[in-house]
């Protein structure tokens, strides 16, 4: 009280704040508890110092959270959003995760404000092109973040989003910027929703590792991050899903590929923290034994790789993760042969100097004459490993959008109720918003009613 009495004493809306983020709320924050509350909150938003922010941001979120009804809310919207706004576009990470968390318990108790004010201000903000760089990919993150927590609380959103506005992006973006913003996004959404997401994973990898191939740093950045946070959070326990498109991504050209190894080697590392005791690559039970195979094929061809980055790391590869390198060449060695002659069938200079280098090590090692490929039926990275990955991720449905608010339907209900009344027209709003109020206090449908 003494804070709200005296709004310019810092000092006393600092110990308020230091008071209710200590407080565990054992019931339901009601009008009148966050009516006291928000003023507070709302100074200490609009505070520069670091530690105001960050704690009024907290209070709001875990207000939000526990509000007895979102409608509660609506009064205070034109004030809290552009403030939530402000702090989701914070430099400070902790600032930037209460505000996106916030807004994500907004979207998700008020939808019709969600689907109106939120989603259309992160994806304008996702595309931020502000004049300083820094500021503009602080901005784009913040939207990121804010999106992805609206999506987890939205789920009926995810889809469509994702296929119709995020992908797209990245494919086909006007500008850098834009193609930079919407990769932001899988670097929190796999992240933060891990099961939510896996069904669209097969879907989303290759978009975002083909980013890795474009010219801007803006993109190539942002689209790396992504591919770590996907082999982060899917590499140890999912690896077959991603499996297919890593090795592909090893005949990108240029910068590209140098990156793609080295996101590939991020990703073996992943599938060793699945190896147990005495395990290596070719025994290795997180994977089937064809996909093993695979897996040390694709090390093997990159051991003969022209580019000396690659090289180096795969020669590293099998090193570490293979116990004996003769006994492994051995067992791969057939399919090894079917995927060299699928890349030299691609017709693609670096897939078919990769092939070519490794067939001339095979000869001269003795393990291959010149007649061998031709008995072989090619085979490619993308075939097999594209068909398990569907079937393991299973189909993606759209999730059935939140039913409406219990104050939505009692202002419908009011709306068709009223208009038979004999009402004086310049009191008909008055009375809409009274009667609506008392329905939305009242404890059960027959109070509502009455």
């Amino acid at each position: 009280v003494g804070s709200i009495v005296d709004s310019a004493n810092m000092q006393r809306a600092g110990e308020a704040l230091q008071i209710l983020a200590n407080t565990t709320f054992m019931n339901v924050v009601d009008a009148a508890s966050f009516a006291l509350l928000f003023p507070i909150v709302c100074r200490a938003m609009r505070e520069s110092v670091h530690d105001a922010k960050k704690k009024g941001v907290q209070v709001v979120g875990a207000s939000v959270s526990l509000i007895a009804s979102p409608e509660l809310l609506a009064p205070y919207l034109a004030e809290l959003m552009p403030l939530l706004r402000e702090c989701l576009m914070h430099p400070a990470a902790d600032v930037e995760r209460e505000a996106a968390k916030t807004f994500g318990l907004l979207a998700g108790g008020l939808p019709q404000v969600g689907d109106d004010d939120i989603m259309p201000y992160l994806l304008e903000q996702l595309a931020s092109q502000n004049t300083n760089d820094d500021v503009s990919e602080v901005d784009r993150r913040g939207a990121a973040h804010g999106l992805t927590e609206v999506l987890i609380r939205r789920p009926d959103l995810l889809q469509g989003c994702l296929t119709e506005t995020v992908l797209p992006r990245i494919a086909k973006g006007e500008t850098a910027e834009t193609k930079a913003g919407a990769l932001a996004v899988f670097q929190f959404l796999p992240h933060l929703a891990p099961s939510q997401f896996l069904p669209y994973l097969v879907r989303c990898l290759p978009t975002v590792l083909a980013a890795l191939c474009e010219d801007s740093e803006v993109i190539t950045k942002q689209a790396k991050r992504a591919v770590e946070t996907l082999v982060e959070e899917y590499g140890p326990s999912y690896p077959k899903l991603l499996l297919a498109h890593m090795q592909d991504s090893l005949y990108f050209e240029g910068e590209a590929q140098d990156m793609a190894m080295n996101l590939f080697f991020f990703f073996c590392d992943k599938i060793q923290e699945a190896c147990k005791f005495g395990q290596d690559f070719t025994s290795v039970e997180v994977l089937s034994p064809t996909q093993r195979r695979s897996l040390l094929s694709s090390i093997f061809i990159a051991r003969t790789d022209p580019n000396h980055a690659v090289r180096r790391s795969a020669t590293l590869l099998w090193k570490e993760r293979v116990q004996s390198g003769p006994k492994a060449k051995a067992e791969i060695l057939p399919l090894l042969l079917q995927l060299l002659k699928g890349l030299k069938k691609s017709g693609q200079p670096a897939r078919v100097a990769a092939a070519n280098a490794c067939l001339a090590e095979l000869k001269t090692a003795g393990d291959v004459q010149d007649d061998d490929l031709e008995n072989v039926e090619a085979a490619y990275f993308l075939a097999d490993g594209a068909s398990t990955a569907a079937s393991a991720g299973g189909a993606a449905t759209a999730a059935p959008r939140p039913p409406p608010a219990r104050a939505e339907l009692l202002r419908s209900r009011a709306r068709k109720v009223l208009p038979e009344q004999e009402l004086p027209v310049p009191l008909r709003a008055y009375i809409e918003s009274v009667v609506v109020s008392c329905c939305v206090e009242a404890s059960s449908k027959a109070e509502a009613i009455e």
